[in-house]
């Protein structure tokens, strides 16, 4: 698929409401990970590993591969230490682990909290997207969470800066109008982002079938979010 080189200018802009600040964020052309897909379409056998076990208690966390170099993490953002009755504490930690050569995971290493200009953003219930910039550099882009103060209206996104860590977080528009926390948040072809069902409102609301896309165009992300085709039926907590 022919890809267009984007660049975004307007995550520069402060966020007033969850205090997130300004910086230089990663174009939105989303990445199409061939190197996770396998080449044949043959059965496969696959056996699990234990590695180290994760710094703290996480649910609801996301999780998302990306390259720093030649090597490539595993990358673990927010979430909360949620029990089936109570989110609990909610999370603004990010932590990495390295994918090694046998497929095991290296150690923990800690990648820096989401952060704006009044200090951490917590979240939980998100989905989390890589995504390409134009000069080669790679973030991540997270949807459809929330924190303390109630849903995620917007995108955000952060660089993998020069120590591997996560940074220079700031918002994609457009606003979203409702919460979708717990929902996927997906690449489709075309340079459109999409998200998926997810609970309407606050977590712990109804489930919804709601699909939500957004396109990538004129080096920017549209204004607005469409509504897509509906799920057969509400989902949420889904990959």
């Amino acid at each position: 698929m022919h890809r267009r080189a984007l660049v975004l200018s307007l995550l520069t802009l402060s966020l007033a409401a969850l205090g997130c600040g300004g910086g230089t964020t990663p174009a939105n052309d989303a990445a199409v990970a061939h190197d996770d897909v396998g080449s044949d379409a043959g059965p496969r056998v696959f056996a699990f590993v234990r590695g180290a076990d994760y710094p703290t208690e996480v649910a609801y966390a996301s999780a998302v591969i990306l390259p720093v170099g030649t090597r490539r993490f595993l990358y673990v953002i927010g979430g909360s230490t949620a029990t089936r009755t109570s989110l609990g504490t909610i999370l603004a930690a990010c932590w990495r682990a390295e994918i090694l050569t046998d497929g095991s995971l290296g150690a923990w290493e800690d990648a820096r909290q989401i952060t704006g200009a009044m200090g951490a953003i917590p979240l939980v219930g998100h989905g989390a997207l890589r995504l390409n910039g134009e000069a080669g550099e790679v973030g991540v882009g997270v949807a459809g969470g929330g924190g303390p103060g109630g849903a995620l209206p917007f995108v955000l996104g952060g660089l993998v800066q020069v120590d591997g860590t996560l940074g220079a977080w700031g918002k994609y528009d457009p606003m979203l109008d409702m919460g979708q926390g717990f929902g996927a948040f997906v690449a489709l072809e075309a340079h459109q982002l999409a998200l998926v069902g997810g609970l309407g409102g606050a977590p712990g609301a109804t489930p919804v079938d709601r699909v939500v896309i957004a396109a990538i165009m004129n080096g920017a992300m549209s204004p607005i979010w469409r509504e897509g085709p509906p799920l057969p039926a509400p989902r949420f907590g889904h990959a």
